[in-house]
């Protein structure tokens, strides 16, 4: 029990700690400041804005620093607030709305807030500016404590958690034993690496050394992962399934803090040598060989100096229609119609809201407001949710603190019931509903020695009510953007990548390492694509979103080991055009149902190609039909 309170606690503490001090530094007026900041620092936690630390942190400062000073301006009049509030929102919710689920413009809408509901003097506001200036930089300041070495750190853990699990499946194939939990856990690793790798991305698009290496290993890795299935149908693979649950063992030490074994001491040269005879071997062999391949490359080059291994691929090498694709995707997945549905109705409502709140001067109509902030999702459905369950926890919040000051007249504890909800808040964060109830607590003992404690509960739970169905309403009949519409979108983003990349792969003159580029961005995004999916709420859509998401992820995969094969054997494109050529004007080849005689008939045409990438091609075109894609 106290391991589990634990770290809450020493949260806790470092919170009081710090929004305390800040206070001390910059005046009462500023505290929510402070807020805002450990708002922003939770949040941004999980992300890594460490690729481009001083340009970034330049970046957070003029932030803060212009927010601070259009806050100010729109003080000065209440109707020239009106569109000055509604810009400021509305810019700062469509910029900062890179994700679906939970927006991270939600620290600085908040402090937007924060800033309009407390204004300050002229005289006041370099000392206001200095605390938005001292945000931003500790936000940085913590992000490059804790996310410097991310991908190290992280890529380690996470490449040892893959090969643990690919041993454990390699023995369940061979056991003939369920491996449907090992090979979700395996996806779900790779997945949590690529978004590491996305964030680690500079400008949004470049990658350092260590991580363009990470992407391939992982690319590998999850190949393997697909093809290990086809091993369990080879004739007599018990001891190939051995040897290959002891290689993947021996690459799994490689990636351990002590005693890593020099990459040329792992028995790739065995096993391929054993197993890797291009005319006798089984195809499912050859294609689990061929991305071991890419593993052993792979792990040589990590023991490599790198003399550009901040921009390893470097900004002067890619052509800027590259870019501009990728720059495209990242695009529709941030500001396009989800994102700026949700920036006007945010704006909206928080400016006319604020304008009511002055110019009827409501007693704590800050209430209002941030619940607005609060409870402002991209999607319907999720604002629906959180407000029914912001308005149960504040109910429930509310009639305990009537219990505790109206009816026990227990003033004398406010202090201490303040600090213990704040505590529990913390402790029950990721629970909505307690951390209502708790937060509810905390506001209202505030502020319960200078008012009635059953007014203020009965004014809070009004504020949540108004604030709840004004962002329903707003979310259902205001440019109104559903899961339904989102996975439209995305299901359609995701066939437009599939055809870019199929295309790009028949054009030979792109086989360059800026092509790399865009090919390396367009594979993170599609795995961006089926996390928004899979994290649908819809029941009935489920299983056709898997059936989607595995059929057209595989023929990524299958896809990319075609783009991979020919960026290390430049020398067999004439032959794979032709090849691609062949397969458009045979239309009964596509539709064969037995490859052998076929890859064979290939084979012995363009003797360069093997056995592999052919049966790739078969298996990326018959897909591609199937899908009506070409």
């Amino acid at each position: 029990m106290l391991k589990k309170i634990g770290k809450p606690m020493m949260l806790f503490f470092i919170i009081i700690l710090f929004v305390g001090l800040f206070g001390f530094l910059f005046g009462s007026d500023n505290v929510t400041i402070g807020i805002s900041t450990v708002l922003a620092v939770l949040m941004y936690l999980s992300r890594d804005l460490t690729a481009t630390p001083v340009k970034t942190t330049i970046k957070l400062i003029l932030f803060n620093v212009i927010m601070g000073l259009v806050a100010y301006v729109s003080s000065l009049n209440l109707f020239l607030a009106i569109p000055i509030n509604f810009i400021s929102l509305f810019t700062i919710a469509a910029a900062l709305s890179y994700t679906i689920s939970s927006p991270i413009s939600t620290p600085f809408s908040m402090q937007y807030v924060f800033l309009i509901v407390s204004p300050v003097s002229l005289e006041a506001l370099p000392l206001r500016l200095a605390a938005l200036v001292t945000g931003a930089v500790i936000i940085m300041v913590i992000q490059w404590r804790v996310n410097r070495n991310r991908v190290a750190v992280q890529s380690r853990k996470i490449f040892l958690e893959i090969l643990k699990n690919l041993g454990l499946k390699t023995a369940g194939i061979k056991n003939g034993e369920d491996t449907k939990p090992v090979d979700e856990a395996i996806r779900a690793a790779v997945s949590q690496l690529k978004w590491i790798l996305y964030d680690a991305r500079i400008d949004h698009y470049y990658f350092t050394g260590e991580s363009e290496k990470n992407l391939d290993l992982a690319i590998a890795f999850e190949q393997i992962n697909d093809l290990l299935p086809q091993l369990a149908d080879v004739s007599d693979n018990d001891a190939l399934l051995d040897e290959l649950g002891l290689l993947l063992k021996q690459i799994g030490a490689y990636f351990e803090e002590k005693n890593r074994p020099d990459p040329a001491d792992i028995g790739f040269a065995a096993f391929f040598e054993k197993y890797g005879n291009e005319s006798t071997a089984e195809l499912a062999v050859l294609g689990v060989i061929s991305q071991l391949e890419f593993v052993k490359d792979g792990l040589e080059a990590s023991g490599q100096p790198d003399p550009q291994a901040k921009y390893r691929l470097a900004k002067s090498r890619d052509p800027a229609s590259h870019y501009q694709v990728v720059k495209g995707y990242r695009v529709k997945l941030s500001i396009d119609a989800l994102s700026l549905s949700y920036a006007f109705r945010l704006a909206f409502a928080i400016t006319i809201c604020a304008f009511l709140v002055s110019y009827f001067q409501l007693a704590h109509g800050s209430w209002l407001l941030f619940t607005i902030s609060s409870l402002t999702y991209p999607f319907y459905e999720i604002s629906r949710k959180k407000t029914g369950l912001r308005i149960v926890g504040t109910i429930i919040g509310g009639a305990i603190v009537v219990v505790i000051f109206s009816i026990l007249h227990l003033q004398n504890a406010g202090l201490l019931v303040m600090i213990i909800s704040l505590f529990l808040t913390i402790v029950f964060m990721n629970q909505y509903v307690y951390s209502m109830i708790f937060t509810t607590i905390t506001a209202i003992s505030s502020l319960a020695l200078i008012d009635n404690a059953t007014n203020l509960s009965f004014d809070r739970i009004v504020y949540v009510i108004i604030g709840g169905i004004l962002v329903m309403l707003l979310s259902k009949f205001v440019l109104p953007y559903t899961e339904k519409d989102a996975r439209k979108d995305l299901l359609d983003m995701y066939d437009e990548i599939i055809v870019n990349f199929f295309e790009d792969i028949k054009n030979s003159a792109n086989y360059t390492a800026a092509f790399k580029l865009k090919i390396m961005n367009l594979m993170l995004t599609t795995t961006l694509i089926e996390d928004k999916l899979m994290a649908s709420d819809d029941p009935d859509s489920v299983d056709n979103l898997q059936a989607f998401i595995s059929t057209h992820h595989r023929l990524i995969i299958h896809i990319d080991l075609v783009y991979q094969w020919l960026l290390k054997n430049k020398d067999g494109i004439d032959d794979f055009k032709a090849i691609s050529l062949f397969l458009y004007k045979s239309g009964d080849a596509v539709l064969r149902e037995t490859d052998d005689g076929l890859i064979a008939d290939i084979k012995r045409e363009h003797p360069r190609i093997s056995r592999v990438v052919i049966g790739e091609c078969l298996v990326v075109f018959r897909a591609m039909h199937q899908l009506k894609l070409i």
